[in-house]
């Protein structure tokens, strides 16, 4: 037989020691985890003079080095959360990897953020004389915005409205102006900002939209506000005279109006409720005296964003100028313009300074109840407004002009 070299030995005998010293190492840890986890690696096996050996640093259950542990470990091998589960932001571990989440909430949408908003396609809203009482007929187009949130309410519908205003004014006058206004605006929004998929019927801008946002300041202001010596809230009564107490037909039906009484109505409809079902033909009438709520109020907001409680919003309903569909009165009681002025609210410049206000303006160019033919027409332009039911989410975006937020589709 022939002798093994000895380098050849070594070569084959170096190997063999290596395998037995992993070996070993493997064998003697799983010995120390198994005694470990049975509790049996204590005082007796161990040493016990390390003084930043505490129970918080050892797991609950677990006896090592004398010392019984108090660390609750949670386990999170059975986590199934994903990004888009947790709220954005957020931070949570799922299977011992920290992840961050991505799903957006109610709770982080601010009133002024934009979303992604894309109305059903819609053809240009044909306004006939008939319903506007305006001297000729109007063509409305759909016209494509930006949208903001404008409210994220607690039932969990966010209101979202238009970035700016249309372009395009619409010219309300005379009684048919009054008595339909309300419903056309909300009719023009409805047919051209709305999503049938996402079950979304637009409507117009409202005066509770602006009110439901002052301040104590901005509530302190309308509620001192006096036009011709009668307070916002209170009644002024003219008895004919110079067919002075002309009105519009929808106004009998309105809380706050007095025909031929002093007692006022409480059990009509508000000031952006709709009447009518359908455009009336239904224009105005006088009385012998006629009593009247003073609604109508202006209230500067060039300069003063105080009167709102978030300045997001205040920013909002500030740009442009547009009516809105709610209906005013103003009582004018001094000795030359003894008379009523019938109109809807709007924000616009003041044509005497220029001044932005939100103002109940008259339909007319002087006076409202001051004879049946007395009446004028303005015009201005429109803010949708589209409401996301509470069951609408959001799938991604930042909310800012550049990266929205998109709806889930």
């Amino acid at each position: 037989m022939k002798k093994i070299a000895k380098n050849k030995r070594l070569t084959v005998i170096i190997p063999i020691i290596c395998i037995i010293v992993i070996i070993g190492i493997i064998i003697g840890a799983n010995v120390i985890k198994v005694n470990i986890a049975n509790g049996k690696y204590n005082s007796s096996n161990s040493g016990s003079n390390n003084k930043n050996l505490i129970p918080e640093y050892i797991k609950e259950g677990i006896t090592l080095g004398g010392i019984t542990g108090t660390l609750k470990v949670l386990d999170t091998s059975d986590a199934t959360a994903k990004p888009e589960d947790i709220t954005k932001g957020k931070t949570a571990y799922v299977n011992g990897v920290k992840i961050t989440g991505t799903k957006i909430t109610r709770e982080i949408l601010k009133i002024g953020d934009y979303v992604e908003y894309t109305p059903d396609t819609a053809s240009a809203y044909s306004l006939t004389t008939a319903v506007s009482g305006y001297t000729s007929n109007q063509s409305i187009p759909q016209e494509t915005m930006k949208w903001q949130i404008m409210s994220v309410n607690e039932d969990g519908t966010v209101d979202l409205i238009s970035e700016s205003p249309t372009t395009k004014n619409v010219y309300l006058s005379a009684y048919l102006g009054y008595n339909n206004g309300v419903w056309i605006l909300n009719d023009i929004c409805s047919k051209q900002y709305s999503n049938k998929s996402l079950g979304i019927t637009a409507r117009s801008i409202k005066i509770e939209d602006i009110e439901s946002k002052f301040s104590d300041k901005g509530i302190q202001a309308r509620n001192e506000y006096n036009h011709y010596g009668t307070n916002y809230g209170s009644t002024y009564k003219i008895i004919n005279q110079n067919d002075r107490t002309y009105y519009p037909l929808l106004y009998s039906r309105e809380n706050g109006s007095g025909i031929d009484t002093d007692t006022i109505k409480k059990d009509g409809i508000g000031r952006s409720e709709s009447y009518y079902t359908t455009p009336t033909t239904e224009t105005g009438t006088n009385a012998t005296s006629l009593t009247a709520t003073q609604t109508s109020y202006a209230l500067n907001i060039s300069t003063n964003n105080n009167y709102f409680i978030n300045e997001e919003f205040y920013n909002l309903i500030s740009k442009g100028e547009y009516t809105i569909a709610s209906r005013g009165v103003r009582c004018y009681s001094d000795s030359q313009n003894d008379c009523i002025g019938f109109g809807l609210f709007r924000v616009a410049n003041d044509t005497k300074d220029f001044i932005k206000k939100i103002v109940s303006g008259d339909l007319s160019a002087s006076y409202g109840s001051y004879g049946s033919t007395a009446f004028a027409s303005w015009g201005l332009g429109l803010r949708p407004v589209a409401t996301l039911g509470a069951n609408i989410e959001f799938t991604s975006g930042e909310g800012s002009i550049d990266n929205p937020y998109k709806i889930a589709i």
